[in-house]
């Protein structure tokens, strides 16, 4: 079975914590302070869980921001759905 594997981060690298984001997303809050907010759900420090939070928030995120888009999509509902089950059960094990 696969196992969600956490890697630490050097304190060099442009990635943040929920605590500390990177200077990308600091700037992005004066752009857009909605998104901003929105993104910062999916930032995530070394836990497991954290992690599978952070892609959960990712998978809101995407959902919304592609149901926004009023584009034609063939949405795979059900290829969806089973693949977010699969990811929660990763989570709580």
């Amino acid at each position: 079975m696969p196992a969600v594997v956490a890697r630490r981060r050097r304190p060099d690298t442009a990635c943040g914590t929920p605590a500390e984001p990177s200077r990308g997303v600091r700037h992005l809050e004066s752009v857009a302070p909605d998104e901003a907010r929105e993104l910062r759900a999916t930032l995530c420090g070394d836990d497991p869980h954290e992690a599978g939070r952070a892609v959960l928030a990712t998978v809101d995120l995407y959902r919304h921001w592609r149901d926004d888009t009023g584009t034609a999509l063939d949405h795979r509902r059900t290829a969806e759905r089973l693949a977010v089950r699969y990811l929660h059960d990763v989570i709580d094990r």
